[in-house]
C-alpha cells in the first residue's frame, strides 16, 4: 500500500509539473499539505501516541552529550559523504 500510494502522488505530482505547468516546488509542497490532511482524516484527526521503547528513547537519549538524533544525523552524512566521495555509485 505505501508503494502504491508513494506511486500515485508521485504521479499526480510529475503531471502537475508536466502537463499543468505548475513550479515543482508548488507541487510538492501543495501535495505535501494534502496528503498530510488526507493523513489526518484516515487517522481519525487523532494523534497516535509513540509506546514502542526503542523509538521513544531515540527522541530521548543522548550519546555522548549529543542526542541520538543527531548522531543518527551524523552517521548518515558520513556514509553519505563516503559513497558520494569514494565509489562509483557517486560519481554517475
Amino acid at each position: 500500500m505505501a508503494v502504491l500510494g508513494g506511486l500515485a502522488s508521485g504521479l499526480v505530482g510529475g503531471s502537475l509539473v508536466a502537463f499543468a505547468r505548475v513550479q515543482p516546488i508548488v507541487a510538492t509542497l501543495a501535495l505535501m499539505i494534502g496528503l498530510r490532511g488526507f493523513a489526518v482524516i484516515l487517522n481519525g484527526a487523532t494523534a497516535k501516541p509513540v509506546n514502542d521503547p526503542t523509538i521513544l528513547a531515540l527522541g530521548l537519549d543522548s550519546w555522548f552529550g549529543l542526542p541520538a538524533m543527531a548522531g543518527l544525523a551524523a552517521v548518515a552524512l558520513a556514509v553519505v559523504a563516503f559513497v558520494v566521495r569514494r565509489t562509483t555509485f557517486g560519481a554517475s
